[in-house]
């Protein structure tokens, strides 16, 4: 075979290959994440012994979306390995909270459906307010959380602010995953999960 047959071939594009996702990162929150890590830049290990980090994930019964490739024969179509179930009205999802700290893991909560303002609400005043107190006794624990909204609702932050001498929030950077130490436990959870 040529050379630049094989070129070419090589560079057939397959379906089995899903695209890697990456954050959306645009300027504006590019400039705040450079200076939320300008502001942290001298931090140690001993600083971050302070900070509760917390994350939510949402599980689908099925959570294959959009089209879906298979390899296989065309009369292999209807074979079960190759079916993907659906759900007529929708599909059932559970969110996972947790929360980590440098001294322990803290608590995992089960909420059914999307995490709600209530929902936020309830989890710091019950599982959050208590491990800071545990862990932090001085009161000198800093709490992370993303930017979601639910995080960022009124009544969240008048309870923030309200119980910020024994919780202080951790700005947080718009579209900054990779930062949060917490991320990468996820991952082992889902697997976890799925199997």
């Amino acid at each position: 075979m040529h050379k630049n047959s094989l070129t070419r071939a090589s560079q057939i594009q397959h379906p089995h290959k899903a695209a890697i996702t990456k954050p959306l990162i645009t300027e504006n929150y590019a400039k705040r994440r450079k200076g939320w890590c300008d502001d942290h830049k001298t931090w140690k290990s001993d600083d971050l012994k302070y900070v509760i980090w917390s994350d939510e994930l949402s599980f689908t019964m099925f959570s294959i979306s959009g089209q879906v490739y298979i390899w296989g024969m065309p009369k292999e179509a209807y074979n079960s390995a190759f079916l993907v179930p659906t759900l007529k009205y929708g599909d059932r999802s559970v969110t996972i909270w947790g929360a980590i700290s440098w001294y322990s893991a803290g608590p995992i909560i089960t909420l059914n459906g999307r995490i709600t303002t209530s929902d936020d609400m309830d989890i710091l005043g019950k599982p959050v307010h208590p491990m800071a107190q545990m862990l932090l006794c001085n009161n000198d624990a800093i709490f992370q959380e993303d930017n979601l909204l639910t995080h960022t609702a009124r009544s969240v932050q008048s309870w923030s602010e309200e119980h910020k001498y024994a919780l202080q929030q951790f700005t947080w950077p718009t579209q900054s995953p990779d930062l949060n130490i917490i991320k990468p436990l996820w991952s082992v959870l889902e697997s976890w999960v799925r199997s």
